[in-house]
């Protein structure tokens, strides 16, 4: 038996094979379902949330109620590569805790996931870890758009607030985020039907299985570690790695 939040992807890919030809009333239901999702899924936290109190579980708490944002907040043992480097991680955006949107270990790691999940969204960060548990990501203030349904691509632009980042690196380097020498395109956001799950513009593409680094990395990102392209995982495109996995998380 599919749960809704399958149901709700298998239905939004369905949504993005259709016809182009009322992409306008594509992109409203696309919305919606997104909306949907994001309600589901506080729903899913809060049946989750009555479950711990009724084992008393109060020593590893999974989720807690922000009374501010009346939002779902994830404990890190939802992610605990990012344990070490969480007090850095709200440094860099500011923020204090998190929800998680997207775990490919759960949703898969396939774009019309990947959209539903995301989909408007603001303060969003992606995590990913490669097979060689190398850690990097990307954040964006700005809300992430609805996908494209007409186009091969869409972007987030122009973000003040945006970053690309390495947590674990093949160098041993501490964590670093890098800033883009000027504002332009940012997260890159795709076809629910294509290939490629999301990227970040002019840094990396995220594809199952044959995910590669920009290798241009450097003439567009500050990089202060001299290492270019390849202080991520240690190559870049042409070469190719593959993802372990990937979450997407916003702070609130």
């Amino acid at each position: 038996m599919t749960t809704a939040r399958e149901q709700l992807t298998k239905l939004q890919n369905t949504i993005s094979k259709l016809p182009k030809d009322n992409q306008n009333i594509y992109q409203e239901i696309f919305a919606l379902l997104s909306d949907f999702n994001s309600r589901l899924e506080k729903l899913e936290g809060c049946k989750l949330l009555e479950s711990s109190s009724e084992r008393e579980d109060k020593h590893t708490p999974r989720i807690s109620i922000t009374a501010s944002t009346n939002s779902i907040s994830y404990s890190t043992s939802e992610i605990p590569e990012i344990n070490s480097d969480l007090s850095l991680l709200r440094q860099w955006t500011g923020k204090q805790t998190f929800r998680l949107l997207f775990d490919s270990s759960r949703d898969g790691l396939l774009p019309a996931a990947f959209n539903t999940t995301t989909s408007l969204i603001s303060n969003m960060m992606v995590i990913v870890i490669s097979s060689d548990n190398y850690i990097f990501g990307t954040f964006n203030s700005y809300s992430v758009p609805p996908p494209p349904v007409s186009s091969d691509t869409t972007y987030i632009e122009k973000d003040p607030n945006f970053f690309v980042f390495s947590l674990k690196n093949p160098h041993g380097i501490a964590p670093t985020r890098f800033s883009r020498k000027r504002l332009s395109t940012t997260l890159r956001i795709c076809p629910s039907d294509g290939d490629i799950v999301v990227g970040a513009s002019d840094c990396f593409s995220i594809i199952p299985n044959n995910s590669y680094i920009i290798p241009t990395f450097g003439s567009y990102y500050i990089d202060t570690t001299g290492k270019g392209a390849d202080i991520f995982v240690g190559s870049h495109y042409p070469s190719r790695f593959s993802v372990k996995k990937m979450y997407a998380i916003q702070w609130v």
